[in-house]
């Protein structure tokens, strides 16, 4: 059968084609031809333009064609909030709503309460897909309003989480939870009403500051306040965020968020005057010892007597007193015994006359004597009075020399200033 040829079908065959081939070869042609007139219809007229957060809002809740989620709670690990209680503050822990696995909302925020711990706590549930990351700065690409209220966004920079909260339509991404950390340079500048209670952990001095929503100020856990000196340790802290008093000049965090420098006297070095903290105003020191002022001590008394004129014995009387008589001796039964040995004379021979030894004994057996008693009727003596016109004595005091390099028993620990 020869080939027959139209002006659209121009196959490249050659010899001698079975008809039914030739055929099939030409309707494909064809179909080719009016699926490229169609392709060209559809390249001259521009797509419509798509709206995607028009179509978001109208399959959100409160849209004109809300996606119902009802029995996906498997797959979307969200549970349908209109099945879950509005609380304006969550339930305590003590109230029959707080039972493990109960369901709670609080502004737009789903809670569930987990009773695992003692006490229980009602924890935020992240449902897969609810959850949006990017950093700080590409948080402005994430129109709030777009956007369930609930939804959370993580600053995956500053580690910090937000939630869309106020009405459909008419929200705002809000700081609920989470701390930033980073040096003083980076803390935050651009932060408004809509971040209260961002926590900035400062680490070089080592602290943390909480935003109002207008400034700065000490956030809730900080580890001291700047400013507190001299502390004493044990063992040295980290010297980033304290400072030894050894006479320089450091910088410390203020609440504010910004910084000052102090100049710390020296306790520490050689030579420096060590000191004893002593309570008072203005702050002042080291200041140099001073040795106290004794009083008393060693001296002389000149004492003066002039015009003193002492007394004189004005007399005494003693009429009517009667001097005792001797009333007697009793001698009765005394005797006196003689012994007297005569000596022999030799005249003849021209001797002395020899003597003998002779002796007198008293024997008494025992006498008495008696006197007679002193009558007293009562007797006066009378003395004249001192007289002293005034008299003066002067003492003159050495006052003793006391060191001033003396100090009690005590206990050496390295002085600290929190920066």
């Amino acid at each position: 059968m020869p080939r027959q040829r139209n002006i659209d079908w121009t196959p490249n065959i050659t010899g001698d084609v079975p008809a039914n081939t030739e055929y099939a070869i030409k309707r494909l042609y064809e179909d080719v031809r009016r699926v490229s007139l169609r392709v060209d219809s559809v390249e001259s007229r521009p797509l419509p333009k798509i709206d995607v957060a028009s179509i978001k809002r109208q399959l959100q809740a409160g849209g004109v064609a809300p996606l119902n989620l009802t029995g996906l709670i498997g797959q979307t690990a969200e549970p349908q909030q209109a099945a879950a209680p509005n609380f304006i503050t969550l339930p305590d822990i003590s109230s029959p709503a707080a039972q493990g696995g109960a369901l709670a909302r609080q502004d737009g925020i789903l809670y569930v309460f987990d009773d695992s711990t003692n006490p229980g706590e009602w924890k935020i549930i992240g449902a897969l897909g609810a959850i949006f990351q990017d950093t700080h700065a590409n948080k402005v690409n994430y129109v709030a309003s777009n956007y369930p209220i609930g939804v959370v966004f993580f600053e995956t920079d500053r580690r910090v989480f937000y939630t869309n909260q106020g009405t459909f339509g008419s929200s705002a991404w809000k700081y609920v939870e989470g701390t930033f950390r980073d040096v003083l340079a980076n803390i935050p500048t651009d932060l408004g009403t809509n971040d209260t209670f961002f926590k900035f952990y400062e680490n070089s001095f080592d602290h943390i500051l909480l935003w109002t929503g207008a400034g700065w100020q000490w956030g809730p856990g900080n580890p001291m306040v700047s400013g507190a000196g001299p502390i004493m340790w044990e063992i040295d802290p980290p010297t980033g965020s304290w400072a030894l008093y050894d006479g320089g000049t450091y910088s410390y965090l203020k609440s504010d968020g910004t910084t000052a420098n102090i100049v710390l006297p020296d306790l520490v070095a050689a030579g420096s005057n060590a000191a004893y903290l002593k309570a008072g105003s203005p702050n002042s020191g080291p200041n140099a010892a001073v040795a106290p002022t004794a009083t008393g001590g060693g001296g002389t008394v000149n004492s003066g007597t002039t015009g003193i004129t002492l007394p004189t014995n004005s007399g005494s009387n003693t009429t009517g007193i009667t001097l005792p008589t001797n009333a007697g001796s009793n001698t009765t039964g005394l005797t006196v015994n003689n012994n007297v040995t005569t000596a022999a004379v030799d005249p003849v021979g021209g001797g002395s006359v020899a003597s003998s030894t002779h002796g007198h004994s008293v024997t008494d057996p025992g006498h008495t004597h008696t006197m007679g008693s002193i009558t007293d009727p009562g007797h006066t003596h009378t003395l004249g009075s001192i007289t002293d016109p005034g008299h003066t004595h002067t003492f003159t005091a050495t006052q003793p020399t006391i060191s001033n390099t003396g100090e009690p028993r005590n206990l050496v620990r390295r002085p600290w200033f929190r920066r």
